[in-house]
């Protein structure tokens, strides 16, 4: 039996053109886990305007790509 080297999932990368679905909608545990943050902390960035979120019928929701960018700064 020939066992090949199988690769799990890259790393995504930050790039939006390089990566489809990157524009994807997160919520609030996604968001604190690439962010390394707690949930709290998350809300908290929200109510302040750090980190601006979408309703999404009675739903909060973050873009991946403003997560990235907001890593980036």
């Amino acid at each position: 039996m020939n066992k090949s080297a199988t690769t799990k999932n890259p790393t995504p990368t930050r790039n939006s053109s390089e990566h489809p679905g990157s524009d994807r909608l997160l919520n609030v545990n996604e968001v604190a886990e690439y962010l390394g943050i707690s949930i709290r902390t998350v809300w908290a960035m929200r109510s302040t305007g750090k980190l601006p979120a979408y309703k999404v019928g009675n739903l909060t929701r973050w873009r991946r790509t403003e997560i990235f960018r907001y890593m980036d700064n």
